[in-house]
């Protein structure tokens, strides 16, 4: 069931982030991602706070809040680069950087916690470490300082980061909480995403296009957000992030068929290590 509601949610999620980041080529103003976001949220915020009004007995018990709380706060930061990214492209750089790094990053933490390690995750850690160099390259190998100084790597590894974090806290809360932690994660978001958007110099002020755009995001997400809670509940933070990783390889097919972006050979084989990572950390 955990591989199941996971899957689901990557398949929301990467439907969900390669719409906001086709909202914001289409309105082309720099506040249009965080505009997607706060709209995204909000419209997540109603629709999860109703469904645990009247369908669900659903909440949180003990220390629950406070690690939903957590998650909330970096997960919600993340969300208007994430949408950045998808927007400033390629998808087929950032996304699979993106991926990378929230699957490394909590199994790296998740151990210094207590959560155990197998040794299929180690194999998949090391693993992930060329996917990303490969992936990154598009037509070539690319050179350390081309890394250290491209934007779209710099961007996916941040946000893989902040993901991978929010992830970790989440497999602290109890499943008693169910759905309880999408609520917590869309309402902070209200109130951090326009302060993030404030630090990059952004308002968070819908237009037409990003209604649209943010509304549909705001329906995908908020179920992705309340499937991915659950996985994260049901395993470990590693086993959550594998398989929420599946997501940027949906943006990634999308952008190929509707974007007509190319893929490189050398990021084909990037992409089959990063796939394998993935499969690693799902078998362990």
């Amino acid at each position: 069931m955990t591989v199941l509601l996971g899957t689901l949610a990557a398949m929301l999620f990467g439907i969900g982030d390669t719409v906001a980041g086709i909202g914001g080529r289409k309105d082309g103003a720099p506040d249009a991602p965080s505009a997607i976001a706060f709209t995204a949220t909000t419209v997540g915020a109603i629709i999860s706070a109703t469904y645990l009004l009247f369908f669900s007995d659903d909440w949180f018990t003990g220390n629950d809040i406070w690690w939903a709380i957590a998650a909330g706060i970096i997960m919600s930061s993340a969300r208007p680069l994430l949408y950045r990214g998808m927007a400033m492209g390629p998808v087929m750089v950032f996304a699979p950087v993106l991926a990378l790094v929230a699957v490394v990053v909590p199994a790296v933490l998740g151990v210094l916690v207590g959560q155990d390690l197998a040794l299929l995750e180690i194999i998949g850690v090391a693993i992930a470490l060329p996917a990303v160099v490969l992936v990154s390259g598009e037509d070539r190998l690319p050179k350390v300082e081309e890394l250290r100084t491209s934007a779209v790597f710099g961007l996916g590894a941040l946000v893989g980061l902040l993901v991978g974090i929010g992830g970790l806290f989440l497999s602290f809360v109890s499943e008693d909480a169910g759905a309880a932690p999408a609520l917590a994660l869309t309402l902070l978001g209200m109130v951090v995403i326009p302060i993030v958007a404030q630090t990059l110099g952004q308002s968070v002020r819908p237009n037409a296009t990003t209604l649209k755009y943010g509304s549909i995001v705001g329906c995908t997400s908020v179920t992705a957000f309340v499937l991915s809670a659950i996985t994260y509940q049901r395993g470990s933070a590693a086993i959550g992030s594998a398989l929420i990783g599946l997501a940027p390889g949906v943006s990634m097919l999308i952008a190929w068929r509707f974007l007509s972006e190319r893929i490189f050979p050398i990021q084909i084989v990037g992409g089959l290590l990063g796939a394998t990572t993935v499969l690693l950390f799902a078998l362990a």
